[in-house]
C-alpha cells in the first residue's frame, strides 16, 4: 500500500466506532475527576494498535511517555521551589489532583490530535471507483434529473 494513500486508516478497520466513541466519553467527561481519568486511558486504549501503513501503538506511547516526564518535571520543580506548602496534607492532595487533571487534559488533546493527524475521524476519500462514501454535496439522489 503507497505511503501517500489517503484513505482514512479507519475506513479499513472496524474500529471507527468504538475510538470515536471512547473519545467522545473522555471529552464529555471533564471535570469529573476518576471518570475523566478513566474515560481518557480508555480512549488511549481503543486507539492503540497497528495499522495499516502506521504502528500507533509505538507512536502513542512514546508521545505518552514525553508527556508523563514534562508534567513530572513541572511537579518536581514545584516541589523543589515549594518546600513549605508541600509539608501540607491538604496541599499535596489538591496539587495532585490538579497535576493529574493537566496531565490527562493534554493527553487527550495528544491523542484527540493523532486521530486527526491520522484521519481517523474522517470517512477518508469521498469518491472510489464504486461510487462514493459519506455524504457528498456534488451527488444528488434524485435520478430524475436526466
Amino acid at each position: 500500500m503507497p505511503k501517500d494513500d489517503y484513505t482514512s486508516i479507519l475506513d479499513k478497520t472496524d474500529w471507527k466506532k468504538t475510538i470515536q466513541k471512547a473519545l467522545e466519553e473522555a471529552v464529555l467527561s471533564i471535570g469529573q475527576g476518576e471518570i475523566f481519568f478513566y474515560n481518557v486511558e480508555q480512549a488511549i486504549a481503543a486507539i492503540k494498535a497497528v495499522y495499516p501503513n502506521w504502528d500507533a501503538d509505538t507512536e502513542i506511547e512514546e508521545g505518552i511517555k514525553k508527556i508523563q516526564k514534562k508534567h513530572n518535571a513541572k511537579a518536581q520543580h514545584w516541589i523543589d521551589t515549594h518546600r513549605r506548602e508541600w509539608a501540607y496534607i491538604w496541599t499535596k492532595a489538591l496539587k495532585v489532583l490538579d497535576w493529574q487533571t493537566d496531565l490527562y487534559m493534554e493527553l487527550l488533546q495528544f491523542i484527540k490530535n493523532m486521530a486527526g493527524k491520522h484521519r481517523m475521524l474522517l470517512w477518508g476519500i469521498k469518491s472510489v471507483p464504486e461510487g462514493y462514501l459519506g455524504e457528498d454535496t456534488n451527488v444528488s439522489d434524485d435520478k430524475t434529473d436526466s
